[in-house]
């Protein structure tokens, strides 16, 4: 059977002691201390969406993954928390913003098409890696 050419689109959340930002993303995967919290997919086949959280069985073996910093990010999630093969198939859509002339951060796109980073959402999500009591 041929996998569908439709991608599913993928985001995961995580935390970590590390700083991504300082170390890469396959450091940052490869770091004890990081866990997948969770992975935000959307089916472009089927157009149905959901959330995968470790522990329950990734539903898209052999598709294609499209993602927003792909080979520098996701992928290292998706091997190491899905067992999801070195030598898959991927799509990387910040490559694809700068092949046609955009910036490559999602906010810088967001903004281009007028939509605001959701700052409320990355607080949280920054908290989810803070070190308390």
């Amino acid at each position: 059977m041929t996998p569908s050419p439709d991608p599913v689109l993928i985001d995961f959340e995580s935390r970590s002691r590390v700083d991504l930002k300082e170390i890469g993303g396959r450091n940052y995967w490869e770091h004890p201390s990081t866990e997948a919290l969770c992975c935000a997919w959307y089916d472009t086949a089927s157009e149905e969406s959901g959330v995968w959280f470790p522990g329950e069985e990734w539903p898209h073996y052999g598709r294609v993954l499209a993602a927003h910093n792909a080979m520098h990010f996701d992928r290292f999630g998706a091997e190491k928390e899905l067992a999801w093969p070195a030598d898959a198939v991927w799509i990387d859509t910040s490559n694809i913003a700068r092949q046609m002339g955009f910036k490559g951060k999602l906010e810088a796109l967001g903004a281009h098409y007028g939509i605001p980073k959701d700052l409320v959402a990355s607080r949280f999500t920054r908290s989810l890696s803070t070190l308390r009591r």
